[in-house]
């Protein structure tokens, strides 16, 4: 029996179009270290294995510090143009590396072209958490990651035979193709994706009013008003359900909109 509030084929759609993103994601974070042996000749003597150290350690840093900025858009904004200029426009930029000439402008492009690397993660898994309930958004997430990690084994094979096939530029290839299916990645997200409503999927939102009323229905009969026909919850409710299970259902509920109500007039503002 499906789980309240799941919608199989928009949540098998989502996962396919994110497992794309996410297989592009992955082929690019490892795109520097698969293919330094070739890049390294950019310079004369050639690049030493600290400059590779370097070069990915920039992209790991940026990572940390940007994804809760990501996040944090993604909880505010459309979760779906966040994806789509997360991984598709800034991944586009991978295009860019394709055309160093030297370190110096390698790093340069490569901290570019990183900082749409956090967009993925939370807005997409915010998006999982509205098509699937609590019991299936494990295997949701699961399944997204392994279509993510085909990535790498793509990289990994096609840097291989590029560079054997071209010594000197079959490296810049592996980056004009990344740069083509991140924007194919990002196309593919701005026609397929239908983004589910916020708490959609959560079984103790079921009698919410998505119609277009500003009245919550509490199971006790009462009333909350002010909230808004879109919940902008994020993975909020997960946190509360969480904090407040020792709580009766109803008070649970009852708390859960009064702070989306209070969320939803800061936001009018």
């Amino acid at each position: 029996m499906p789980e309240p509030g799941a919608n199989k084929s928009l949540g098998r759609r989502i996962i396919a179009t994110l497992g794309f993103g996410y297989l592009v994601n992955s082929a690019q974070e490892l795109s520097i270290s698969l293919n330094f042996p070739a890049i390294r000749q950019l310079a004369t003597p050639a690049l030493p294995l600290s400059a590779l150290a370097m070069i990915d350690g920039v992209r790991i840093i940026i990572q940390t510090f940007l994804t809760p900025f990501w996040g944090m858009a993604a909880d505010r904004f459309s979760r779906k143009k966040v994806l789509v200029a997360g991984v598709g426009l800034w991944g586009a930029l991978t295009v860019l590396c394709g055309f160093a000439n030297s370190y110096q402008q390698l790093f340069l492009f490569w901290v570019i072209c990183c900082l749409g690397l956090g967009a993925l993660v939370p807005a997409g898994f915010s998006m999982l958490a509205d098509v699937y309930g609590p019991q299936e958004r494990g295997r949701a997430i699961g399944i997204l990651n392994a279509i993510g990690m085909l990535g790498i084994f793509g990289v990994a094979l096609g840097s291989g035979a590029l560079i054997q096939a071209s010594p000197t530029g079959g490296w810049r290839v592996v980056f004009f193709a990344i740069g083509g299916l991140s924007i194919l990645s990002g196309l593919i997200m701005a026609v397929f994706i239908k983004e589910p409503a916020r708490g959609s999927a959560e079984p103790e939102l079921e009698s919410v009013d998505r119609s277009g009323g500003c009245e919550v229905p509490i199971r006790n009969g009462g009333h909350q008003e002010g909230l808004e026909k879109r919940l902008r919850l994020g993975s909020f409710p997960a946190g509360v359900f969480r904090a407040c299970r020792a709580l009766p259902p109803d008070e649970v509920f009852h708390k859960l909109a009064h702070r989306t109500c209070q969320t939803a007039a800061v936001n009018r503002r």
